[in-house]
């Protein structure tokens, strides 16, 4: 049930995604203020589907070594509207090594819905969230009260000066559908969410909150001593990337999508070709497997699928590059990749810079 759903609402986000990049392709400079918030608010939408998903499968980013400073510069922006003139948002980094190794989404969403909470709590006085990094040499005393590994963690800290939670309530904030939120202003899943990734890192999340007070609450990470992955500013706020006119294949059932990628492809530069019936793209293909340099297809199709789809291709020439995009919510770890014969996976929806990069990728080799 989750995962249709996800499948459904992604294809409606994917759809916005691809109007706003088509359209803020048509601006320049700071005119793509509006756009980018439209952007933005996809960007939230897109952790609403990833809180329902964490129910029914673990996540299929990988973790990397990153700053988690740099992680949190990258969302800033997606949680300015949090911010307005009765609510402050202050981020205070840390001067500490703040390595962590990490799903950088899923961080995010710890953020998102940290702030989300505390903008709720202070939505009648007003008040400042605070946003800190720092780290913290765990003991073995803490590590046996927290249930963490003992050593050095990355500690991720929102204050608010909100209503805080009472005494009472404070060990149910993790129970899944807790919420002390009237009907219809939460779900009780933000912080259940957020317990959730922080365990799925390695780490812990500790609460203080004094009632009409506000609230302190710090996710702890371990310390990774790895080298970091390169941090880049939001998706957001890149440009619409260009690229050196390779042809590519598009196929996706939703119209909507499979047009407005074709259009952006075009603009990026590239030769494209959609078709909204993988058979067809099939016929064609087959007519001249060597018209393509890369297949983009999506995965829940009707006439058949995108695995069958990528089988086909692959059986045709096998050196072609596929990039499998779906908005379902089933999980394709490297292994079940390769299987399917794929080189390459995005959830939808995704920035367009960040298809670019792949299909940059793949046909550099």
């Amino acid at each position: 049930l989750v995962g249709g759903v996800a499948h459904d609402f992604n294809n409606v986000l994917g759809a916005i995604q691809i109007q706003a990049e088509l359209l803020k392709a048509q601006f320049k400079g700071n005119e793509t203020e509006p756009v980018d918030q439209i952007q933005q608010t996809v960007e939230s939408a897109k952790m609403i589907v990833q809180q329902l998903l964490n129910w029914s499968r673990p996540s299929t980013n990988e973790k990397r070594p990153a700053s988690l400073t740099k992680v949190v510069e990258a969302t800033l922006p997606l949680i300015s509207t949090y911010a307005t003139k009765f609510i402050e948002i202050c981020f205070e980094p840390g001067e500490c090594a703040d390595a962590v190794r990490m799903d950088k989404s899923k961080i995010g969403q710890i953020l998102l819905n940290l702030c989300s909470n505390s903008a709720h709590a202070m939505r009648l006085k007003g008040g400042k969230i605070t946003i800190e990094v720092d780290s913290k040499d765990v003991d073995t005393e803490i590590a046996a009260s927290m249930d963490l590994k003992k050593g050095p963690h990355v500690v991720l800290r929102v204050s608010d000066e909100g209503c805080g939670i009472p005494k009472d309530l404070q060990q149910r904030i993790h129970d899944p559908y807790f919420t002390t939120k009237p009907i219809g202003e939460g779900t009780g899943l933000g912080l259940w969410t957020v317990y959730g990734i922080a365990r799925q890192h390695g780490g812990q999340v500790h609460v203080q909150s004094v009632e009409n007070e506000g609230t302190t609450i710090e996710v702890y990470f371990p310390f990774c001593a790895e080298q970091l992955d390169d941090i880049s500013a939001s998706e957001v706020e890149r440009p619409l990337a260009k690229s050196g006119g390779q042809r590519v294949l598009v196929v996706d059932d939703q119209p909507m999508i499979l047009n407005g990628l074709v259009s952006l492809l075009e603009i990026a530069g590239y030769q494209a070709r959609g078709f909204t019936n993988g058979l067809e793209a099939l016929k064609l293909f087959a007519e001249d497997p060597e018209a393509f340099d890369v297949v983009i297809t999506d995965q829940i199709m009707p006439h058949i699928s995108g695995e069958e789809l990528i089988r086909e291709i692959k059986t045709i020439r096998k050196e072609t590059p596929i990039i499998m995009c779906s908005g379902y919510s089933e999980v394709i770890e490297k292994p079940d990749l390769l299987a399917r014969h794929a080189d390459a996976f995005l959830e939808k929806p995704n920035q367009f810079s960040r298809l670019v990069d792949v299909i940059n990728n793949l046909c550099s080799g």
